[in-house]
């Protein structure tokens, strides 16, 4: 059964109507409070997930989209809710070599009253460091927030519940 959506009014940020640069910039201050440095456990897995600097800057430099900044208070929720997907080996050359595995996640959200099915992206370094990146891809309904809107690349496995721990200490 999926966990229930984490839930935000939408002014967790502030006035939720300012430009979306202000917006982006009231989430980073947002995160560097209250979960930068920290991690989360999450609950299908185990694992602890950490909210690093770098990604933390990086979720919010790539995205205009206002439910997307909107959403950044719900980050350490999501990641333990979040219902796990697969694993896939990473396909950026530059990054694989540090960075092998790519993990996908699904969760709900539901922002100002609309629900949202959220993609996290769990990336794993050669030495088990796990961190994050999340995406809030669609509008969902109830039902859908168990699936995925974009499915993995050709070769993601989604592993049996006995190998999710394989190599943890």
């Amino acid at each position: 059964m999926a966990s229930p959506p984490v839930v935000l009014t939408g002014d967790e940020l502030g006035d939720a109507s300012v430009h979306v640069d202000t917006l982006r910039a009231a989430a980073l201050a947002f995160a560097r409070t209250h979960f930068q440095g920290r991690s989360v456990v999450n609950k299908a897995t185990g694992w602890a997930i950490a909210f690093g600097r770098r990604g933390v800057n990086k979720t919010l430099d790539h995205s205009a989209r206002r439910v997307h900044v909107s959403s950044v208070p719900a980050l350490p929720a999501l990641l333990v809710r979040a219902a796990y997907v697969c694993r896939e080996a990473n396909r950026d050359s530059a990054e694989s070599r540090n960075i092998p595995w790519i993990h996908t996640f699904t969760a709900g959200l539901q922002l100002a009253g609309v629900l949202y099915r959220v993609r996290v992206v769990v990336k794993e370094t050669n030495v088990g460091y796990r961190f994050y990146d999340h995406e809030v891809i669609e509008k969902a309904k109830s039902a859908d927030l168990g699936t995925v809107a974009s499915l993995p690349e050709e070769g993601a496995t989604a592993p049996k519940p006995a190998d999710l721990s394989a190599g943890e200490d």
